[in-house]
């Protein structure tokens, strides 16, 4: 995907009336949209989790099973919130390898 968005950005940069600086007497730099081709890559499964006391969910939503519900991507890593208020992490993302696990860190945050 960087390797897209890089040869996109050169060929944007190429041209002065697509380049990405702030015209001359203007304030605002011009935006354009590209289409980046990526199969989606299936992330790792979930391991094994703690009961999460104290979270107010109700005896049914304990009874669901664990699924991610919010994912937020960083350069190289994934940090994730199931459905039963655990966040995860995983690190080295490189390229479509994803070899990393999921790392469950609610009782450590102060690590991710």
């Amino acid at each position: 995907m960087r390797d897209q968005y890089d040869e996109a950005a050169e060929e944007l940069d190429e041209d002065e009336s697509t380049k990405a600086i702030v015209p001359k007497g203007g304030t605002v730099i011009p935006c354009h949209t590209l289409e980046i081709h990526e199969d989606p890559v299936k992330l790792p499964a979930l391991p094994d989790l703690p009961e999460l006391p104290g979270t107010g969910l109700s005896e049914e939503e304990r009874g669901k099973e664990t699924k991610l519900i919010k994912i937020a991507a960083m350069r190289y890593r994934l940090i994730g919130l199931t459905n039963k208020g655990h966040v995860l992490k995983t690190d080295g993302l490189y390229g479509k390898d994803i070899t990393h696990a999921w790392e469950y860190v609610s009782e450590n945050a102060w690590t991710i």
